[in-house]
Order: C-alpha cells, then sequence, then structure tokens
C-alpha cells in the first residue's frame, strides 16, 4: 500500500498538485484482484488537475480513478 501511496504523490507532483491529505480508504477482494482504495485531498487549477488524472489513468501500474 506504501507504494500505491508514493505512486499517487509522485504522479501528483509531476502535474503540480499539492497534495493535502492521502490515505488508505480500504481494500476489496474482486475475484482474482485486490483494490486498494486511496481518498485523496490536493489543490490545483483544473489543468494541472485534469493532467494529473490522465497520469494516473495512463500509469503502467494499473491505476485507476
Amino acid at each position: 500500500m506504501l507504494f500505491l501511496l508514493k505512486e499517487i504523490e509522485k504522479l501528483a507532483n509531476k502535474a503540480s498538485v499539492y497534495v493535502i491529505d492521502i490515505k488508505s480508504a480500504g481494500l476489496e477482494e474482486d475475484g482474482m484482484f485486490r483494490k486498494h482504495l486511496v481518498k485523496l485531498n490536493c489543490e490545483a487549477q483544473m489543468e494541472q488537475i485534469t493532467r494529473f488524472f490522465y497520469d494516473v489513468e495512463s500509469s503502467n501500474k494499473l491505476l485507476k480513478i
């Protein structure tokens, strides 16, 4: 889980998004998969948020918003 939080923080920094708070929001088992849920509170301009969302969705780490 720590790796996931660090990856999200790295992508936020890359997009110039200010992370106010980030924490685990639980774990869901879905057949063969485990979904690690994250609660994120952040600030940025709309362009930066859009870039951050794009970077998360495009990550090779299988991240999803």
